[in-house]
């Protein structure tokens, strides 16, 4: 799992629930290069990365479910492609249902 949160407070947060239910997480605070990106089962992202991810033409990117605090951006990425959005407090049930929900509409994705 690729977290790309720029807060460092809620990625913290948010590392240390997906590692709890046993994630593999890579956390970083911007961009991710290529590599990050090719090998990641699916992201977690803060608004601008995933606009930043868009940009890029990936061939592959994995789902992403991306973090806000606003519905409205959370509501556009989902538009723009995102699997689902979080609001950036939820609390780690919401969080791990999101994650949880992305990676089982992709069933060769997995832990």
């Amino acid at each position: 799992m690729l977290l790309i949160e720029a807060n460092l407070d809620a990625r913290d947060r948010h590392e240390e629930v997906l590692r709890a239910a046993g994630y593999d997480v890579c956390a970083i605070a911007a961009c991710p290069d290529t590599g990050e990106l090719s090998r990641a089962a699916m992201v977690l992202s803060d608004v601008p990365s995933f606009h930043w991810l868009q940009e890029q033409r990936a061939r592959r990117l994995p789902p992403t479910v991306v973090i806000t605090e606003d519905e409205r951006a959370g509501v556009t990425a989902c538009l723009c492609g995102a699997a689902d959005w979080v609001p950036v407090e939820s609390d780690a049930a919401y969080l791990l249902g999101a994650v949880d929900g992305a990676l089982r509409s992709t069933p060769e994705r997995g832990r």
